[in-house]
């Protein structure tokens, strides 16, 4: 994204869509900045992978209601290799 995108959700949502965008990772935070976004989540969206920190207890669900076919899931894994080594599904 341009500068000014950086930080706009309803931008990441609209590029996201534009381009197809199936998967989403990231802090759960940015997660849920683009559930809040005006735009919403894009319609392509099929699976949501969150790491990095704790994942707010109501967010799974903000995420299933938004989207009821969405997969979500939380990895995690030592910081230091920045490898994956646990995934669990969040329903």
């Amino acid at each position: 994204p341009a500068p000014e995108e950086i930080r706009a959700p309803d931008s990441w949502s609209r590029r996201a869509a534009e381009g197809g965008v199936t998967v989403w990772n990231s802090v759960p935070a940015i997660a849920q900045m683009l559930l809040e976004s005006r735009t919403g989540l894009p319609p392509a969206l099929r699976l949501i992978l969150m790491s990095g920190d704790k994942i707010p207890g109501a967010l799974p669900a903000a995420l299933a209601k938004a989207k009821p076919d969405l997969r979500v899931i939380a990895a995690g894994g030592p910081t230091e290799t920045t490898v994956w080594n646990i995934l669990n599904d969040v329903t």
